[in-house]
C-alpha cells in the first residue's frame, strides 16, 4: 500500500487496457522521472568524479543512484482481467514481484472508507477496499482526505467493470 503526503502526490491510476482488462497502477511518469534521474546522477559520477581526499561524500551519490534505479524498478499494479475471470496484485520490482491472485467471481463489493492515523487527530484517509464472499478485504489504495473525488473514480471504473456495487 502507497502512503503519501500533500506534498509528493503519488496517486495509482486506472488504464483500460482492452475491454477485457483494467489495470490499477503507479503512474508510468513517475517512472520515467526517476529514470532520468538515475541517468543524470551516473552521468554526472562518470564525468564529474569526486576528488579523492573528500571524506564521506564518495557513497552520497550512489546512494542516490540505488534510490532512483530502485523507485523506477518498482512495480504495484492490480489487473482486472474479465477474460481470465481473475484478478492479480503485483508488488515488488520490475522483474522480481509477488503475485496474489483473487477470483473475480468470489468479489463481493468495492467499498471506500475513512480511517484515521493513530495519534493524529486532524489526518484523514480514505481507503478503497475489495471485498470478497467470504468477507475478506483487500485493500487498493489509501490516499489522503484532499483525492476522494479521484479515489471515488477509480473505485466506480473498477466495480463497473467486475460488475459488483460500490458502498461508500
Amino acid at each position: 500500500m502507497l502512503y503519501y503526503k500533500t506534498m509528493f502526490k503519488i496517486a495509482l491510476q486506472v488504464k483500460k487496457t482492452d475491454d477485457n482488462k483494467l489495470i490499477l497502477r503507479l503512474p508510468p511518469g513517475l517512472k520515467i522521472v526517476f529514470l532520468f534521474f538515475a541517468v543524470f546522477i551516473l552521468t554526472s559520477m562518470i564525468y564529474f568524479p569526486i576528488e579523492e581526499g573528500a571524506r564521506g561524500t564518495n557513497f552520497i551519490p550512489v546512494l542516490f543512484l540505488v534510490m532512483a534505479v530502485f523507485v523506477t524498478l518498482y512495480e504495484e499494479k492490480w489487473i482486472f482481467d474479465r477474460k481470465k475471470k481473475v484478478i492479480e496484485s503485483r508488488v515488488g520490482l520490475m522483474f522480481y514481484f509477488s503475485r496474489i491472485t483473487f477470483d473475480m467471481k468470489d468479489l463481493k463489493k468495492v467499498k471506500i472508507s475513512e480511517i484515521k492515523k493513530p495519534n493524529r487527530h486532524t489526518a484523514k484517509y480514505h481507503k478503497m477496499t475489495l471485498v470478497f464472499n467470504n468477507d475478506t478485504e483487500k485493500d487498493l489504495e489509501i490516499v489522503y482526505f484532499r483525492e476522494l473525488g479521484k479515489l471515488i473514480k477509480n473505485a466506480e471504473l473498477i466495480a463497473g467493470f467486475c460488475d459488483v456495487p460500490l458502498y461508500k
